[in-house]
């Protein structure tokens, strides 16, 4: 039986991957323990020691240059425990841009998004509310964001990150575009 650490590792990866429309989605799975960010500063060589350095994530969890470019926005994280009881399931938004929900809408994502809420006549996201998918909705990502009941979800939270524009695909059955390609083999 997988101990907790690998719980929530292979709950991150199902949260990561769950696709409200079912529709194919091409994404870019990435270790959010890994950094840098899309939209940060390249890190600079600096002294460390190497006993504070965090593992380096699995090769599926890790993208190259070619990859970043193509993927360079970040949905944002997923993260949880699918094995505990009762079950935690948390996301949190890449980033707070306006075109944010129209964007993720028109790639066939939304389980990052919060159900949006009507206060005083302005609709709004609030924390703690589910998301579209029922994961519960914790803001932007940071770094408090992926502490959650007291654990620490940073090491095995999975980033999803995604095209800007949504690529060219064929109409399904229903008259819904498709993206068609498939996350690259993890087996790289």
């Amino acid at each position: 039986a997988p101990d907790e650490r690998e719980q929530r590792a292979i709950s991150a990866c199902l949260l990561a991957r769950t696709n409200l429309h079912g529709r194919r989605v091409e994404i870019s799975l990435r270790s959010a323990a890994a950094g840098p960010r899309a939209g940060a500063a390249e890190p600079r060589a600096v002294a460390v020691d190497p006993r504070a350095v965090a593992a380096e994530p699995p090769a599926g969890l890790r993208a190259d240059a070619s990859e970043r470019v193509r993927f360079a926005r970040r949905e944002g994280s997923f993260f949880g425990n699918l094995f505990a009881s009762p079950v935690v399931a948390y996301a949190c938004a890449g980033d707070s841009r306006e075109d944010r929900t129209e964007w993720l809408e028109a790639l066939g994502r939304a389980c990052s998004l919060p159900v949006p809420e009507t206060v005083g006549g302005a609709v709004s996201a609030r924390i703690g509310s589910p998301t579209l998918c029922g994961f519960t909705y914790v803001g932007v990502c940071d770094a408090r964001t992926y502490v959650q009941a007291g654990i620490d979800y940073s090491e095995t939270a999975i980033d999803v990150h995604l095209p800007f524009v949504p690529s060219r695909g064929a109409d399904d059955s229903s008259g819904a575009r498709v993206l068609h390609a498939t996350r690259r083999s993890d087996n790289r």
